[in-house]
């Protein structure tokens, strides 16, 4: 049967940089990217937006927490969480979206940041990612993108 094996697959990519400001110039103290997983959450928000239900499902947020523990497909929060709205959502090719983030020097000082997640308007996880930890101060800038691609295979 033909098409019985096709495939949507739903892929991301985590870029962050980590920037110290010293004398007010800002200095980069690490760099990171890496694939993430789109949790199950994730998954089933696509399935509304693909049936059109509920207005609250598409993504436009980031969130950091404390937990170090790595990924698995039922997460559905962070911990210790914070959230705030995207700077930016682009779309660079027709089968993918680019989310702009930033975690100012006033915002979750005095955390260490071992996650990071995207979340939908109704602030459901849609994406985690675990990586080093990053000591949050208030001399400590973060900013990145999150890449999801949706990709299509035959079998």
């Amino acid at each position: 049967m033909a098409g019985a094996n096709d495939k949507i697959k739903v892929n991301g990519i985590l870029e962050v940089y980590a920037f110290k400001m010293i004398d007010g110039m800002f200095f980069l103290e690490e760099h990171f990217i890496d694939k993430n997983r789109v949790v199950n959450n994730g998954l089933e928000k696509i399935c509304l937006l693909l049936g059109n239900s509920g207005a609250n499902n598409y993504i436009s947020q980031i969130g950091v927490g404390t937990d170090g523990t790595e990924t698995d497909a039922t997460d559905s929060g962070l911990t210790n969480e914070f959230k705030k709205s995207l700077e930016g959502i682009t779309f660079p090719t027709t089968t993918s979206i680019e989310c702009e983030f930033d975690i100012d020097l006033t915002e979750y000082n005095g955390n260490v940041i071992r996650e990071y997640g995207l979340f939908t308007a109704d602030s459901t996880l849609f994406a985690r990612k675990v990586k080093a930890a990053v000591v949050k101060e208030n001399d400590i800038y973060i900013s990145g993108t999150w890449t999801i691609t949706v990709s299509y295979t035959s079998i």
